[in-house]
């Protein structure tokens, strides 16, 4: 029996900007990472903007538009994209929850 939410479909774009900021959770998560790990990043980094986190930040919105894009783009001629709207809440937290995940391990192995 299929409910009134089931036969919902998800506009095209609101589920690769979902998808978009799934991998972009990951993306920042290795980002602090990386400026964690490397002196020359987090200088580099600070030079571009001034401040390493505005442009941790800047490069993180970049990229979340630029991923919604080319997943909008390439999802123009699939049908599974559509069909993958049902889960697209479950796709967003598990990259979201994945991602905070490994920066609290990043941080308790680290210190």
């Amino acid at each position: 029996m299929n409910t009134a939410m089931e036969n919902h479909q998800i506009p095209r774009k609101t589920v690769s900007f979902g998808i978009s900021l799934a991998l972009c959770s990951l993306a920042n998560a290795l980002l602090v990472m990386t400026k964690e790990k490397s002196p020359a990043v987090l200088e580099a980094m600070k030079g571009l903007s001034g401040h390493h986190w505005l442009t941790h930040c800047i490069i993180l919105f970049a990229l979340w538009f630029l991923l919604a894009w080319v997943v909008w783009m390439a999802s123009g001629r699939k049908v599974g994209l559509q069909a993958s709207g049902g889960r697209l809440p479950m796709v967003v937290a598990s990259g979201v929850l994945l991602g905070a995940l490994l920066i609290v391990v990043f941080y308790l192995v680290e210190g």
